[in-house]
């Protein structure tokens, strides 16, 4: 793997402030794990620091896990659904897409929505096939992964089936999952080393159980990993890739080009999930902070406004995207290429963009491995869920304007009259941005908390190139719970300029969450918690003076997308 720079600047200048990270010895620094690189306090640094030594720690530790997954295959599994959030589930997303299914090996279902449909499609998907249920979480506390743990292994109580033999855990040691997990009589668990945190934890447990489930060679990817590993070490120049790559990412947000575009080539698209949930969750802080823009379709350059940096990874000789990154040089943008020739070097590309993410946060003096304004939306859904157990009513406040396809819930301050209005001003404020400004350009934050369907992720990303190139800013798209543990950090903790359409419907079913999972008491059904959480994520960023427009669609969502278009 190799990095490759082309950037539209003064190449002295920018060289020699790369040799200032060199000079400041920075990349020694980090594998010494000195945490003045990022703060004068070592809180939740010196015990985050771990993943520095992922590949060391678990290359031992392989038979472990292949004894774990030979037994697994012995007993003709078939599918093996993971129930985790964020670092726990993403990680694992990239190995099954990445390396692709390998029929002599467990398909792999991500179980991190709280949306009873898709609760009910995986229902669907695992009927009358044998089944493994992984459960993933490093506090052993996340409300959707026990939730959802303890839905499916009351399931198999009430069908009379040996659920304990058929549930595994990665956790913490002494968290709370490991606790349910030895009451609970699972199979296997899987503690975790404490001290690396969830989204570096591509390289622990926590990514290598599943990557084994569903057939990748992890002792070859870790051993490659560790080549790769110690050229970093050894590289002590402005030539190191991470060097590079962090140097580049940190430097040019300095500049207010802080939104990085990531296309990759048709092997790689995978990782664009995982790479926006690090770098977003690891610098979206104390007003400042990357955005990572996934899924964006490639257009033509002079589409695209200053503020964005470009970011392609390429697989292989990739002749298309090499001539479309080629286009965005000639037009003056800044780019970047990293290069990839094989599957394997998957574990050299996570390391690689997790020591670059440190130096971003040394570049913009930032805690890059804390979150604190994750824990704000959860706060607020936790208020919503206790006025529920005490009223049995959602409390949505504001005021409610109606149109055909959707409603928009807008606050008691908030003067607007009618829908049209709201898109009225959003169309003004958005075409009121000179072309050539770059500090502070806004960008849009679309939040569907729906199903993550095919269908529906493809109808997402539709509006986000729609809107992109209508107003030449950067549009994300993301579906809740999963964006909460993921981007959730940046949209509250970033400097403020995110624009957020949150999306929302009302479930068809009902599904109860017992209470333990051996019994059928429940006080919340899952279509509860999703409205909850989604209340609780609009509520902390209101709170952050953020801009919210909340979305209560009573269509498809195609027909909401539809009427928002002629609308916006």
């Amino acid at each position: 793997m190799e990095i490759v720079k082309f950037l539209h600047e003064d190449h002295a200048k920018f060289d020699s402030q790369i040799q200032h990270l060199v000079d400041n010895n920075v990349i020694n620094r980090i594998f010494d794990k000195d945490y003045t690189l990022w703060s004068n306090a070592e809180t939740e640094i010196t015990n985050r620091l771990d993943w520095l030594i992922s590949v060391d720690e678990y290359l031992p530790k392989i038979d472990i896990i292949q004894n774990f997954v030979d037994e697994i295959i012995k007993e003709e599994f078939q599918f093996v659904v993971l129930i985790g959030m964020g670092g726990s589930s993403l990680a694992p997303e990239v190995y099954q897409e990445i390396f692709g299914e390998n029929e002599s090996f467990l398909k792999l279902i991500i179980a991190d929505s709280t949306h009873p449909t898709a609760i009910k499609n995986i229902e669907n998907t695992i009927k009358n096939h044998k089944t493994l249920f992984l459960i993933s979480t490093k506090s052993g506390g996340t409300v959707e992964t026990l939730s959802l743990a303890k839905y499916f292994y009351y399931q198999l109580i009430r069908e009379e089936k040996p659920a304990g033999n058929l549930f595994a855990a990665i956790t913490d040691p002494n968290s709370g999952l490991q606790q349910l997990a030895e009451e609970l009589g699972f199979r296997k668990i899987f503690l975790n080393n404490p001290n690396i945190g969830g989204r570096f934890s591509a390289l622990s447990y926590f990514g290598l159980v599943p990557a084994a489930l569903v057939g990748v060679d992890i002792k070859k990817m870790l051993e490659t990993t560790l080549s790769f590993k110690n050229q970093l070490i050894r590289n002590q120049s402005i030539s190191n890739p991470a060097l590079l790559l962090g140097g580049i990412i940190g430097l040019q947000s300095q500049k207010g080009i802080d939104k990085l575009t990531l296309y990759s080539s048709n092997q790689l698209k995978a990782i664009g999930a995982w790479v926006e949930q690090l770098v977003a969750e690891s610098t979206g802080k104390i007003e400042n902070g990357v955005l990572p823009i996934d899924l964006e379709e490639i257009r033509k350059p002079e589409t695209y406004s200053k503020d964005r940096l470009f970011m392609f990874q390429r697989f292989g000789n990739d002749e298309k995207l090499i001539l479309e990154m080629k286009d965005f040089v000639r037009c003056g943008f800044n780019v970047v290429e990293i290069s990839v020739e094989n599957t394997y070097e998957l574990g050299s590309l996570f390391f690689l963009w997790e020591i670059s993410t440190a130096i971003i946060g040394n570049i913009l003096q930032i805690h890059p491995f804390d979150q604190p304004d994750v824990e704000s939306a959860k706060i607020a859904a936790r208020n919503v869920l206790k006025n529920y157990a005490k009223t049995h009513q959602l409390v949505f406040g504001g005021k409610l304007l109606k149109s055909h396809n959707f409603n928009i819930r807008i606050t008691e301050e908030e003067k607007f009259h009618t829908i049209t209005q709201i898109f009225e001003e959003l169309e003004s404020q958005l075409n009121l941005i000179p072309t050539e400004q770059v500090f502070g350009r806004p960008y849009i934050s679309l939040q569907a908390f729906l199903p993550q369907t095919k269908e529906n992720q493809a109808i997402m990303v539709e509006l986000q190139n729609y809107l992109s190139e209508k107003y030449k800013i950067a549009v994300t798209s993301g579906f809740g719970p999963r964006f909460l543990h993921s981007t959730g950090q940046l949209h509250k903790g970033d400097s403020g300029n995110g624009i957020f359409i949150q999306i929302v419907d009302s479930p068809s079913e009902n599904i109860e969450i017992p209470n333990k999972a051996t019994e059928i008491e429940s006080d919340i059904t899952f279509d509860i918690l999703v409205q909850a959480q989604a209340l609780g994520d609009r509520a902390a960023l209101l709170s952050n003076n953020r801009q919210v427009i909340r979305c209560e669609i009573n269509s498809t969502l195609i027909e909401f997308i539809e009427s928002l278009k002629q609308l916006i």
